[in-house]
């Protein structure tokens, strides 16, 4: 059964796929379509049951992902069923959210400390009764996890733009 759903736009594949193995890690069952779909397989039914059983979501929340048209298919199917979703800011501010994401605490992995990041969400997450010190750890690892790695996955950008 999946535990966590992570939603993201196939620009922010590896970075999604970090996430994935670092929940995984953890311990918990978690969705990637780019792992998780087996070929041949109705993507369309697989994607929405694994939705439907995640307890959280990540939105991995780009620019491409607030516009691709299947990531917003699956936050609002989140918000629809009241999944507990946990956007993580890459390259917009939480201003450039899509209107109804904009009632979610969003996490800035650029601008914020991994132990900011820490703070905030368990601060954020204390009212969720599913574990909840469970859910801030994990949610907190997750956040610090994919804050070093995009951190790395710039530095990678930066120094092929510069050759």
């Amino acid at each position: 059964m999946t535990e966590v759903f992570i939603s993201y736009s196939i620009k922010d594949k590896k970075l999604a796929e970090q996430i994935h193995q670092m929940v995984e890690d953890i311990g918990y069952k978690a969705f990637i379509a780019s792992i998780s779909l087996r070929a041949g397989e109705d993507w369309s039914f697989a994607i929405l049951d694994s939705l439907q059983q995640a307890e959280i979501v990540i939105f991995i929340a780009s620019r491409e992902a607030c516009d691709s048209p299947f990531a917003l298919q699956e936050i609002g199917h989140a918000i629809g069923e009241n999944k507990i979703i946990f956007p993580l800011l890459i390259d917009i501010s939480p201003d450039e959210l899509p209107g109804w994401l904009k009632d979610y605490y969003a996490v800035d992995i650029l601008h914020a400390g991994i132990k900011e990041i820490e703070t905030e969400l368990r601060r954020h997450y204390r009212f969720m009764m599913i574990t909840s010190n469970t859910i801030a750890f994990t949610v907190g690892a997750i956040a610090g996890y994919a804050y070093q790695k995009w951190k790395e996955h710039k530095k990678e950008i930066d120094e092929s733009e510069s050759h």
